[in-house]
This record gives C-alpha cells, structure tokens and sequence, in this order.
C-alpha cells in the first residue's frame, strides 16, 4: 500500500479503531507523526482519561480519517513501538488494505458543555412555530449530540429540532436532527437528557465540526485530561 493513496499528512489527526479483548471495538484519537515511505507511517500514542494506551506490537487496528468527501477506513498493523519519554510512545504502523469509504454514524464523541438554542420543527420547516429554548452540551460528535433540556420543555422521541450550536466566539453551526433517545424522565432532576441525531447534514457543517472536536481533542491530550 502506499500512503500518499490515503493522503494522509504529517500532523494531521486520525482515529485508531482497536478491537479489545472481550470485542469491543474502542476508537482512541491519534495524530501522524512521521510519514517513513511508501508503507509505513509513524502516530502518536493514545492517551485516554489521562492514562497512558498501550498497544502492542503485531496488533492489528483500523485507521480513519476524514475529508470534505467523507470518512475513510483502511486495516493497519503495529511493527514497532517505541518510548519517546515518560509519557509519550509512538508508534509505527503498516498499511495492510486499501482505503475504504465508510457510512459512519459513531463518530468520535467530545465531552463538552456548549451553549444552544433550538426550536422544534415541522417537515415543511416553519421554524416560527415554536419557541426558541436554551440548552447545553454534554458531548457532542460529528453524527449527533447529547443536551440537556428543562423537564418543563416539552419533547418526544422522534420530534425534529433546528439548532444553533456556538463553537466558539466566531463560529456557529444551524443543524437540524431528530431527538432518538430521552433520558432522566422518570429521575428527581429537573432535566432531561436528549440525544439528537443530526439529519440532511452538510459536508462543509460537519467538516467544521469535526475540526473543532479534533482541536478540543488535541488540547485535552496536552493537558493529560484525556
């Protein structure tokens, strides 16, 4: 295989998809390291929750990584592993497959608070129908988020919401999605929890999603938070 077929690019942040013990597939977030030739590249070591992922030589994982076009997948094998201090190993993997497009739903899932507002929505899209609500983030991924919402905001499964999410000071993101889970109804707390799968999607919105969950990501792995 070779890696410029993948397009990957030193510094670039990717996903190592590991397949545990008991198989369950665990996806850690990675950065390329070092590009050696035509079939070997070097990544970052995962860390998660602050501790060290060790990863042995031999084990075969998947590498994704994502374009305007979509996610890509394609097999790869450890050969070396290699200590660089006390808290940072990287590691060299092997191409063992060619590149797939993948229809992916479970996208790396971000922990954190981020102020929204959203409405709910008609199929014929008046937005003015309803009233506009304040929520937060618990986390949030390139295919859906987790908010939470007052008890006294009337919700169902399967309702359509338009929301606004603020990244940041600059940057705004309108999606729409459908609430597919309600959690907390029947506890003593005075929110629900939502999940809100996001529908009909851009490839530039979620292009701008991913990025701003990968930078998030990085910061949280300098820190040791993650």
């Amino acid at each position: 295989m070779v890696y410029n077929d993948y397009d990957l690019n030193v510094g670039e942040r990717i996903e190592l998809e590991v397949e545990e013990d008991n198989g369950v597939k665990t996806t850690y977030i990675s950065q390329v390291y070092n590009v050696l030739d035509q079939d070997h590249i070097v990544v970052a070591g995962p860390i998660k929750k602050g501790k060290i992922v060790l990863l042995s030589v031999g084990q075969p994982l998947g590498v994704i990584y994502y374009r305007s076009d979509g996610c890509y997948r394609f097999s790869a094998k450890i050969t070396q592993r290699l200590k660089m201090d006390k808290d940072v190993y990287i590691y060299t993997i092997e191409a063992m497959g060619p590149r797939e497009r993948i229809q992916r739903r479970n996208y790396y899932r971000l922990g954190i608070v981020l102020p929204v507002q959203f409405r709910k929505i008609t199929e014929s899209d008046d937005k003015n129908q309803f009233a506009l609500h304040k929520a937060y983030t618990l986390d949030i991924s390139g295919g859906g988020m987790r908010i939470t919402v007052p008890k006294r905001i009337p919700i169902k499964e399967r309702d359509l919401l338009q929301c606004h999410i603020l990244l940041d000071d600059d940057v705004k993101l309108e999606v729409r999605g459908i609430v597919v889970r309600i959690a907390g109804a029947n506890n003593d707390s005075d929110t629900n929890e939502i999940g809100v799968e996001f529908q009909d999607i851009s490839n530039q919105v979620r292009d701008k999603l991913i990025s701003f969950i990968f930078k998030q990501q990085l910061k949280f792995l300098q820190k040791g938070l993650k």
